[in-house]
């Protein structure tokens, strides 16, 4: 299926799946590159990455539905604003399904992130990776 010609407030940027003006929108664009600009760090993934099986339910399914108005930056790429240094985790969390956090990272400010997209396995069942249960485990201690 195709996303049609996106809205000029999209500034020339399909919502649903990122692809410029002009560029074609059918399935293969829909694993395309999505960059993001989280509070200035600047990632870059796969829509697939932000649409996997992980992600059901959180704030990257409805970012990318195309049933929401997304704002962007400068240069075309998505603006979220949170702390992007925060983010990294749950990127890597979201591309291998391993949760791994540096210890230099403060523990609730990671969490409050993983609370703020929506990753949390007590509220999506298909969250089933025990480093994460471990890890939400000990910031209850």
């Amino acid at each position: 299926p195709s996303c049609g010609p996106p809205p000029p407030e999209a500034g020339g940027v399909c919502i649903a799946c990122g692809a410029a003006a002009g560029v074609g929108t059918g399935g293969a664009n829909r694993s395309s590159i999505v960059q993001l600009n989280v509070g200035g760090h600047v990632y870059e993934t796969t829509r697939a990455t932000l649409m996997g099986p992980r992600t059901s339910g959180t704030f990257f399914s409805a970012l990318l539905s195309g049933h929401f108005h997304t704002e962007r930056d400068a240069h075309g790429r998505i603006f979220i604003d949170r702390d992007g240094q925060y983010f990294a985790p749950l990127l890597a969390y979201l591309r291998t399904g391993r949760w791994l956090v540096p210890s230099s990272m403060p523990r609730e400010a990671v969490l409050e992130e993983m609370r703020f997209f929506g990753i949390n396995p007590l509220k999506n069942p298909s969250i089933t990776d025990k480093s994460l249960y471990a890890y939400l485990r000990e910031a209850e201690a």
